[in-house]
């Protein structure tokens, strides 16, 4: 098994929030206002800790499935490892907050990371919320890093 994926089918409940941690980042994600209206899922690899908290009234049916990887030639799919790739923008936001960049007398500091994906003046005034992919995944470790 390398992840869980629970479909959460249109009933009535209220509670059941699910506790999504993950490289010391908690997302907490509640479905019950729509939950009448809507089918939800939800994914997570097993290495993601969880939990559901109960549903306080009414029912919640909900499928869960255990993802199973069975090929031998395909790597099993699995979240990066993103603790030297962290170790190393912290030395990077030291080193530049020291002045270790800094090539002569009167140069001025320039720190920049190019996107992957082609953002509106719009999109980047919403900030995070807007960046996608490898973007989003790579600016959700830097922002708590520097900030």
């Amino acid at each position: 098994m390398f992840a869980t994926m629970i479909i959460v089918l249109p009933s009535a409940y209220t509670g059941a929030e699910v506790h999504v941690t993950h490289s010391s980042k908690t997302k907490v994600i509640g479905l019950a206002s729509d939950s009448l209206r809507k089918t939800s899922v939800l994914a997570w690899y097993t290495d993601v800790v969880h939990e559901v908290k109960p549903v306080q009234s009414g029912y919640r049916f909900a499928l869960s499935y255990n993802l199973i990887h069975t090929s031998t030639s395909i790597p099993k799919p699995m979240l990066p490892n993103m603790g030297n790739a962290v170790s190393s923008l912290l030395q990077v936001l030291k080193n530049w907050k020291e002045g270790a960049y800094l090539s002569g007398p009167g140069k001025q500091q320039i720190v920049a990371y190019l996107l992957k994906h082609q953002y509106s003046e719009m999109n980047l005034l919403q900030g995070l919320r807007a960046m996608k992919g490898g973007d989003a995944h790579k600016l959700a470790y830097l922002k708590p890093t520097c900030c």
